[in-house]
C-alpha cells in the first residue's frame, strides 16, 4: 500500500488514476428521526440531535460491514451541527457500536487536524472491554508500536482507542509505522474528525483544491491525505468521516458545469450549485443533520448580526464596528455582574470577545492586520478604564499562542488546550481573543460571547464552509454559572434549569434572564465585498452574507426562538406568564429593578431585510 515515507500510494496502485465511486447522499429517514421524537415519552428529555448522530454512525458502519468483500474504496462522511457531540459519540456509543457491528475492530485512531483537538481527553477513559490511550504522537506512537502489537495479539477481546492528528498519514512516517498500519489494517478503524479540512479533496493539483475551498489556490497541493486513505479503503473499508460542513466534492457538487447566469444565459461555471457534477467521488455523505428546532435546548442562540462596509487597504474603515462589537461584551458582562451581585451569586458574568483579523502586510487589503485590531482594542479598553494589569488579550497564530495586558506586557502560553482552558475559567482575567487561522474550527470555548470578523475572504468562487464553521465557535451551551457539572447537564438547557431549582433557591425569572444574557451571541461580519465576476464565474455573492443566511438556516437558532422554547418550559413549573408579550409574573417577578431590552430581539431580522 505504502512505498515511501510520505505514507504516499505505491506507483503500482495510482496506475490509471484512481477508481472514484459516486458519491450518494444517505439521508436519516423522516421514519427514524420520527421513532427517535417519540421516545420523548419514555426518558425525560430526548436529545434527538445526539440520538439521530448515534444513528448516523450506526449507518456508517453498516455500510463497512456491508463492503467487507466488496473492496470499493468508499469513504462514509457523518455530518451533523457543531456543538451535537461528535467527540462525545466518537468516544462513547461508537465503541459500543464497533463491538456490535465490526468485532474484529481492535483499535480506533481518531485523527484531528490540530494538536488541541487530538489532545481534548476522549479516549481517556476505560469502558467494557476497551482501554482508552489517550493522545500520541507519530513519533510516540513509533515507540508503543511493538508493546500496541504485542497487546493486539496476546488479548483479543481487549480493543484499544488512541488520538492523533492528521499528521499521521500527511508528514514523514517511519516505515515501522507504515509496516504495522499495513500487517494489522484489518483491525484498524480510522475516525478522521474535521472531513472538510484535509480530505476536502482527493484530485491534486492547486486548481482542483482552489475549487473545492474556493481560494485562487496559488501553493502546491499533493492531496496526500485522501490518496492514502482511499488506497487504505481498498483492502479495509474502515474508514469514517465527521463534519459539519461537508464540502462540495464530498457533496458530489464539484467540477465543471453548465450553468445559468442572472441574465438567463448558459454559460460554463467551476461551480454550479443544484446542478450534478460531471466527476464523481469516492465520498458517501451520511446526513444525520438535526432539525433546527431540535437544537434549541443544546445550544446557545443568535441574538444579533451587524455588518460593515470594510474599504479595501483601509483597515481603519472596521474601527468603529470593532469597538461596538467590545462595547456589546462589556455591556453584557455589566448586565450580567448586577444580576450576580443583587440576586444570584452563582453567577459568572465573564463574556468572551473573539476577534478573526488578517496576518498584516499585503493582507491588510482585505482585512485589518490582527497588530491593527490588538491596537485598537488597547485603547478602547483603556479609554473604558479597563483594569491595565489583567493579562487579558489572548492571540493565536502560527507563530505561538500569548498573553498580553494593557501595559503591553506579554507572557507564553503553552498550547491551545491551555489558551481554550483559561478563556473558559469564569476567574481567570483572559478575556479578548485574537486569531487568523489558528483557532477558526475545533475550537471549543463556550464563553464565546461576541464574535468580530475583521477580514473580507477574498474568493474565486462561493465556498462558505470555512466562514461557517467560524460562526460556529459560538454555538456551544453556557448557562452563566459555574456550580453544576457539564456531566449533570449534559449539554441540554432543560437539564440545568432542573437541577439549578432542586439545589438553589433562585427563581425562575432570574433563571430566565441569566440564560438569555449568557447563552446569547452576536457577530460582525464585513458585507458589501462581491467576488469577482469572471467569464466563468458570472455569478456574484456576497460571501459573508450568503454564509451567514446558511447559518442561521441550519446550523444555529435566533434568540426568539430560545426565548420562545424557555418561557414554554418553564410555563409547565407553575410560572405566570404575560399572554401578549410572555413577561414572566409570578410573585418573584423583578418588577423593573432589572432592565432587560426585549425589543432588541428580532435584529438579526433586521439586518437581512437591510
Amino acid at each position: 500500500m505504502f512505498n515511501d515515507l510520505n505514507g504516499l500510494p505505491s506507483p503500482e496502485s495510482q496506475k490509471g488514476g484512481l477508481d472514484y465511486k459516486l458519491n450518494t447522499n444517505y439521508n436519516i429517514s423522516k421514519a427514524e428521526y420520527r421513532s427517535i421524537k417519540r421516545n420523548i415519552g419514555k426518558n425525560k428529555y430526548v436529545n434527538i440531535p445526539y440520538d439521530t448522530l448515534v444513528l448516523g454512525f450506526e449507518k456508517a458502519l453498516k455500510n463497512m460491514q456491508s463492503r467487507v468483500d466488496a473492496c470499493e474504496g468508499v469513504m462514509d462522511i457523518v455530518v451533523t451541527q457543531m456543538s451535537v457531540g461528535k467527540s462525545t459519540c466518537t468516544d462513547t456509543d461508537l465503541r459500543r457500536l464497533v463491538k456490535k457491528y465490526l468485532p474484529k475492530i481492535q483499535l480506533i485512531l481518531r485523527l484531528s487536524a490540530k494538536r488541541d483537538t487530538s489532545d481534548d481527553g476522549v479516549f481517556t477513559t476505560d469502558e467494557d472491554n476497551w482501554c482508552g490511550l489517550g493522545f500520541y504522537t507519530p513519533k510516540e506512537f513509533e515507540s508503543s508500536i511493538k508493546s500496541t502489537e504485542y497487546a493486539l495479539n496476546r488479548s483479543p477481546d481487549i480493543s484499544y482507542c488512541m488520538s492523533m492528528t492528521h499528521s499521521l498519514f500527511v508528514h514523514k512516517t517511519s516505515q515501522n509505522v507504515i509496516d504495522f498500519l499495513n500487517r494489522n489494517q484489518n483491525r484498524i478503524l480510522i475516525v478522521i474528525e474535521e472531513a472538510h479540512e484535509y480530505i476536502a479533496c482527493p484530485i491534486e493539483g492547486a486548481s482542483e483544491a482552489a475549487k473545492v475551498s474556493g481560494n485562487n489556490g496559488g501553493a502546491p497541493y499533493h492531496a496526500v491525505l485522501p490518496k492514502t486513505i482511499f488506497e487504505w479503503t481498498k483492502n479495509a473499508p474502515y474508514v469514517m468521516g465527521l463534519t459539519a460542513t461537508p464540502t462540495v466534492a464530498q457533496n458530489g457538487k464539484y467540477g465543471i458545469g453548465k450553468g445559468v447566469n442572472k441574465d438567463g444565459v448558459v454559460s460554463d461555471m467551476l461551480y454550479v450549485a443544484n446542478e450534478e457534477s460531471d466527476l464523481e467521488f469516492p465520498f458517501r455523505v451520511i446526513d444525520a443533520s438535526a432539525e433546527l428546532e431540535d437544537l434549541i435546548p443544546h445550544q446557545s442562540w443568535i441574538d444579533k448580526v451587524k455588518g460593515y462596509q470594510y474599504q479595501h487597504k483601509n483597515p481603519y474603515s472596521a474601527t468603529e464596528s470593532l469597538r461596538g462589537s467590545l462595547g456589546d461584551v462589556l455591556k453584557k458582562e455589566k448586565a450580567l455582574r448586577e444580576l450576580s451581585e443583587k440576586y444570584d451569586s452563582n453567577i459568572t458574568p465573564k463574556c468572551v470577545w473573539m476577534g478573526v483579523f488578517g496576518r498584516g502586510g499585503k493582507s491588510s487589503g482585505w482585512g485589518m492586520p490582527i497588530d491593527e485590531g490588538k491596537n485598537q482594542t488597547l485603547k478602547y479598553l483603556n479609554d473604558n478604564n479597563f483594569d491595565k494589569n489583567k493579562f487579558c488579550i489572548i492571540t493565536m497564530t502560527k507563530d505561538g499562542i500569548e498573553a498580553e495586558n494593557l501595559k503591553g506586557e506579554k507572557k507564553k502560553i503553552e498550547d491551545d488546550k491551555t489558551a481554550c482552558k483559561i478563556l473558559n475559567d469564569p476567574y481567570d482575567d483572559a478575556q479578548f481573543l485574537f486569531v487568523v487561522n489558528k483557532g477558526t474550527s475545533g475550537l471549543n470555548i463556550h464563553r464565546i460571547s461576541n464574535l468580530f470578523i475583521g477580514r473580507v475572504r477574498s474568493l474565486k468562487l462561493l465556498r462558505i464552509e470555512r466562514l461557517i464553521q467560524i460562526y460556529g465557535r459560538c454555538v456551544r451551551l453556557n448557562v452563566g454559572t459555574n456550580v453544576i457539572s457539564k456531566s449533570d447537564i449534559k449539554n441540554d438547557v432543560r437539564n440545568y434549569i432542573d437541577f439549578y431549582l432542586k439545589k438553589y433557591n433562585v427563581s425562575l425569572d432570574i433563571i430566565l434572564k441569566t440564560l438569555l444574557l449568557s447563552n446569547t451571541f452576536s457577530i460582525t461580519i464585513p458585507t458589501g465585498y462581491v467576488q469577482r465576476k469572471t467569464k466563468r464565474s458570472p455569478l456574484k455573492h456576497d460571501v459573508e452574507v450568503e454564509a451567514m443566511k446558511k447559518f442561521t438556516e441550519k446550523f444555529c437558532n435566533k434568540v426568539e426562538k430560545g426565548r420562545d422554547f424557555l418561557l414554554k418550559f418553564i410555563g409547565g413549573k407553575g410560572v405566570m406568564k404575560c399572554p401578549t408579550c410572555g413577561t414572566i409574573l409570578n410573585k418573584n417577578h423583578l418588577d423593573g429593578k432589572f432592565e432587560f431590552n426585549w425589543d432588541e430581539f428580532g435584529a438579526l431580522d433586521e439586518f437581512f431585510n437591510m
